[in-house]
């Protein structure tokens, strides 16, 4: 899909962060994509978590309870700005402009496709927020 980031990047990703912060990284996943985060849990270095099977609100329940949340442009990344939790997100081509929640939480990193966002680029705006 034209939204996803490649699973070795979140997989560098987290181990970024839990390397430089120690923090605990729990992968949320939809239907469908169960694999997906075992792939990206089993590539990364570091212990990560891969939450269970949510419904929506349980889900909302679950984004709420983090410090911090890095997506692409999907629902999740609006469940996140609903719940005021500072969120990292990954636009390709859409029309950020029409659709991102312009909010003071939000950091918006753009590129012609969501494969071309470096793990630097995402890195670098987490330490913004976490600054």
């Amino acid at each position: 899909s034209s939204h996803l980031w490649q699973q070795e990047k979140f997989a560098r990703l987290s181990d970024s962060l839990i390397t430089k912060y120690n923090v605990e990284v729990v992968i949320t996943w939809g239907p469908g994509e169960f694999n997906l985060a075992e792939n990206i849990k089993d590539i990364a270095k570091e212990k990560m978590d891969i939450a269970y099977k949510t419904n929506i609100l349980e889900l909302t329940a679950l984004i709420s309870k983090f410090s911090l949340f890095v997506c692409s442009d999907t629902g999740p990344f609006h469940i996140a700005v609903s719940q005021k939790v500072p969120t990292v997100v990954l636009f390709g081509k859409g029309d950020y402009l029409r659709w991102a929640p312009m909010d003071n939480n939000v950091r918006i990193i753009k590129g012609k496709k969501v494969r071309d966002i470096s793990v630097e680029e995402v890195m670098s705006e987490i330490e913004y927020i976490m600054n």
